[in-house]
């Protein structure tokens, strides 16, 4: 788990990404990935389509309507889809204030 920078959904797939930059295909979805597999002191559900590793975390900016922008490191494929939702956001301030 301490090589994974980050789990995704692609066209109906989950992925994770090393931060070696490898992906791989996973069998688990994320809220099976985020309910019972991964740490929580670790990993966070930034939105519907990101579970983030808190080491992959390169920079944040503030964003519309209390939302946060994330930089990833590897870099998603799509950075416009690293936004961490409203409903979100304020549990993502405690994870990142543990």
């Amino acid at each position: 788990m301490s090589d994974i920078a980050y789990f995704f959904v692609l066209d109906k797939g989950v992925f994770l990404r090393t931060f070696a930059g490898k992906t791989y295909s996973v069998d688990y979805s994320l809220d099976k990935l985020e309910s019972s597999i991964l740490e929580p002191a670790v990993f966070s559900r930034i939105n519907r389509k990101y579970i983030v590793n808190i080491k992959a975390i390169r920079d944040m900016a503030a964003w519309s309507r209390s939302r946060i922008k994330l930089k990833l490191d590897p870099p998603a494929d799509n950075e416009d889809d690293i936004i961490v939702s409203i409903e979100r956001s304020p549990g993502f301030k405690k994870w990142l204030n543990r």
